[in-house]
Parts: C-alpha cells; structure tokens; sequence
C-alpha cells in the first residue's frame, strides 16, 4: 500500500521445511521487509537475485486487489532469490500496475 492505494501484489513461494518458521508468523508479526526476517528468524542470508521484467493482464483476483479492471496491463517481476552459497530460497512474482510503474537499477 502506499497512501491507502495498493500498488503491488506478490505472491511467495519459500522451501520448506527450511522456511516453516516463516510460515508459521502471523503476517502482523513480519517486518516490511522479509530478507532481515529469514535471517534474524531461521539464519537464511540472501546473497543474490535474478529478476525478469515481462507485462500481462490483471486477472480476476490480481484485479481484485489493486482496483483495475481484469484484463487491465501489469508489469510482472519473476525473483529468484538465492542463499550466499547458491541454493534457492525463494521464488517471488510480483504484479504491478503498468500505468504506475516505475524501475531503477544502479549498477556499480
């Protein structure tokens, strides 16, 4: 949400029973951001990830949740998140408006 307005939907998936801890919290209990979560809760460090960039259409629950209509455009991000010694942790797709979407990327 930003200023009572959904801006992104993303759906999660984590290996268990690795992850079950995770599982377990209320989502109330989490912080904003899960990387700090997975380590300070199951010692999990995230050392890299791998982004796709594709656009779709909102499906009925996707449209649902950020207020557009079902076929309206989204810009949908694949992540594969992976552990410092490479194995995969997470696998995340994210959905956005594409009318407000936005993407900057600083490579050093």
């Amino acid at each position: 949400m930003w200023q009572d307005t959904p801006f992104l939907v993303e759906d999660i998936w984590l290996p268990l029973p690795q992850f079950q801890p995770i599982a377990d919290v209320n989502l109330n209990e989490l912080g904003s951001l899960l990387y700090p979560e997975y380590e300070n809760r199951i010692g999990v460090i995230i050392g890299s990830a791998t982004e796709e960039l594709s656009v779709t259409q909102a499906a009925g629950g996707q449209a649902a949740l950020l207020n557009c209509k079902g076929g309206d455009p989204l810009v949908k991000i694949n992540r594969i998140a992976r552990t410092h010694t490479g194995d995969v942790a997470e696998y995340r797709e994210s959905y956005g408006l594409a009318s407000s979407f936005r993407y900057q990327v600083e490579i050093n």
